[in-house]
């Protein structure tokens, strides 16, 4: 009975180790699986803000620089040309094109190529030397752009390599001049793309494909990559920075992820793997790139020696030798509250992990005491301990919670919402650096129903503040004289018709534009004429108020709004102006300069393009008479 018994326990304690083991490993894979899954999703998440980053630049380079009336003509007659007349006007496009060219490299957008109607090259910026030669059955979506008369993107392999191609069509009036094509390469995307989501990046290019498109030289630096063996990719470097993996890593995890990897792509879903390396584990992300048809002509690799997975896999190998050890030296009892206490452990361990794995701070908060219950090492701001602390505390040094325009508490917000909320802080360095950052909260609700914690964690979002201002810059800004563009001007004034409706305000709206400035440009350049153009807008800006807005309409023609300002002080402006420019616009080149002014003021009923029909006809009549001189549109 006894033996019976011991051995009745004996296979019990195995049962439970086993049931304990299949436990463990159950946890372990669906966590790394949901690791890899949350990571794929980061990194196509980083991905995709990058490349729509890159397509909104390209569209303000083409409407601001590359979409002008004197591309447009040097491309339309370059396709009704000889040889002999298209290399002067292919000159003549670099020349003008440079300056931009150059901007277009800082921001690493390192390629714009220009090409005719018939679908052969006409400039490279990247490489002016290399041109004539025709892409139609290289370049499909060059071909698409064409045939289409459309705007088109997608990453597609070239003639030197694959990259990420925004191709728009140029038109004169109906007439397709020709296209023209901005690109980032790989390399300059990825380098981009590891500030999002850092880690070694391979691009994997379809061995059909290399054949068909790339340049001979081109194609012989690549070799078939371990990865599979349908494609080819450039050899890869060693990077001795402590954070990439070397060649011979590389290979290696091609090699134990080969077939897993080829099965899944076969399958068409996601390929987010985990490979042992040594002491370490690499997360691996294959991400489809593909084309204006939505066809994958390449494979972006990422690979991330990850701290994260091999602490799984670290705390799988313990919790499964921890569960042996137990069932060899304990009774069912002592297997049993081990078990669940090696759980939690093994569970509360986990959460440390992935919390102090987090890029940025992290706070389990009491709503009542606003005091902090857990935080992770990006929340310590160095100090040791700060469980207890209140978070006002913490972040900003204050004893009192956050309750103002610049740091609204998202606790606040949370408890009397009872759901998730965002507020932004500005928070700064100890060098007195100004730092933007988001601060998320979400409710944790007790058993009775009441929300008793508060999630917060803080994302620095300085960097994408930045950049949206940038483009914003760029949208509503005319890049020669940093006046007001067209649509800026237009969503101005709609705003100071309506407040002009609802408050029984007045408001004016002048043109101008330079007498003769055509003849100046002429006789010369362009240089000078720019010149006269930028000195106009600093006189102006020196006599208007800060509540006028100047915006350029096009060429040497501008628009001024006039709040509060009726038909008789917009005749004072204009004839103020008129003398102003008079007696102080004189070039050394173009000599004494004048402008002509049409005035409108704002009736009942007016709309924004109505108003400025006014003023341009008032305008004309000024022209017609002289120039030199303004005449006031109708009461």
């Amino acid at each position: 009975m006894k033996r019976s018994g011991l051995l009745v326990g004996i296979l019990f304690v195995l049962l439970l180790e086993l049931v304990a083991l299949a436990t463990i490993r159950y946890l372990y894979q669906d966590r790394r699986e949901a690791y890899l899954r949350s990571g794929y999703t980061d990194m196509v998440r980083s991905y995709q803000s990058a490349l729509e980053t890159y397509e909104l630049f390209s569209r303000a380079i083409f409407n601001e620089t590359i979409n002008k009336p004197a591309v447009i003509n040097l491309m339309y007659q370059a396709a009704r040309s000889d040889h002999q007349k298209q290399a002067l006007l292919r000159h003549q496009l670099h020349t003008m094109m440079q300056p931009s060219y150059q901007g277009l490299l800082q921001n690493h957008l390192n390629q714009i190529h220009f090409h005719l109607p018939d679908l052969s090259s006409f400039l490279r910026m990247h490489r002016p030397a290399v041109f004539g030669d025709n892409l139609a059955s290289v370049r499909p979506a060059l071909a698409v752009a064409n045939k289409r008369r459309a705007y088109v993107s997608g990453f597609e392999v070239g003639r030197h390599e694959g990259g990420f191609r925004f191709i728009f069509p140029l038109f004169r009036g109906e007439d397709l001049a020709g296209t023209v094509e901005t690109s980032i390469s790989f390399d300059s995307f990825t380098t981009q793309l590891r500030r999002r989501f850092a880690g070694d990046y391979i691009l994997l290019i379809k061995s059909d494909l290399t054949t068909q498109r790339l340049f001979s030289n081109v194609q012989s630096r690549l070799v078939p990559s371990p990865f599979s063996s349908q494609f080819l990719q450039a050899p890869i470097q060693d990077n001795f920075h402590s954070d990439h993996l070397s060649a011979a890593e590389i290979t290696m995890v091609a090699t134990a992820v080969k077939s897993e990897l080829e099965q899944a792509q076969q399958a068409k879903r996601p390929i987010a793997l985990a490979a042992p390396l040594q002491n370490s584990t690499v997360s691996v992300y294959l991400l489809p790139l593909t084309n204006i048809e939505g066809t994958p002509e390449a494979y972006l690799v990422q690979l991330n020696r990850d701290a994260n997975l091999q602490s799984l896999k670290e705390g799988y190998a313990i919790a499964a030798w921890s569960a042996s050890l137990v069932a060899l030296l304990g009774g069912v009892l002592i297997v049993s509250l081990y078990k669940r206490a090696r759980e939690m452990s093994g569970l509360n361990r986990l959460f440390h992990q992935a919390i102090d794995a987090l890029p940025y701070p992290f706070h389990i908060i009491d709503t009542q005491t606003y005091r902090i219950k857990v935080a992770n090492r990006q929340a310590s701001h160095g100090v040791e301990k700060v469980e207890e602390m209140t978070c006002h505390a913490l972040s900003h040094g204050s004893a009192q919670p956050c309750d103002s325009g610049e740091h609204p508490c998202p606790i606040k917000t949370v408890m009397e919402t009872g759901t998730a909320a965002v507020v932004e802080h500005r928070h700064y360095t100890a060098d007195g650096e100004e730092k933007i950052v988001e601060v998320h909260g979400y409710p944790i609700h007790d058993e009775q129903g009441g929300i008793s914690r508060c999630i917060e964690y803080v994302i620095d979002v300085t960097e994408r503040r930045l950049l949206e201002q940038q483009l914003q810059r760029l949208a509503e800004t005319d890049p020669l004289t940093g006046t007001a563009n067209r649509r800026r001007f237009y969503d101005k004034l709609a705003v100071e018709i309506d407040r002009a409706v609802r408050h029984d305000r007045q408001l004016s709206v002048l043109m101008l534009d330079l007498d003769h400035f055509k003849e100046i440009n002429d006789k010369n350049g362009h240089d000078v004429g720019d010149r006269v153009l930028a000195r106009l807008v600093e006189l102006l800006g020196s006599l208007l108020r800060t509540s006028d807005l100047l915006g350029r309409s096009g060429g040497d023609e501008f628009l001024i709004l006039a709040p509060e300002t009726g038909f008789d002080d917009a005749r004072i402006l204009a004839h103020k102006l008129l003398v102003a420019v008079r007696e102080k616009l004189h070039d050394p080149q173009a000599g004494p300069v004048t402008v002509s002014m049409g005035t409108a003021s704002f009736k009942a009923g007016d709309t924004p393009d109505e108003l400025i029909k006014r003023a341009d006809l008032a305008l004309y009549r000024a022209k017609q008479q002289g120039r030199d001189r303004f005449e006031a549109g109708e009461q």
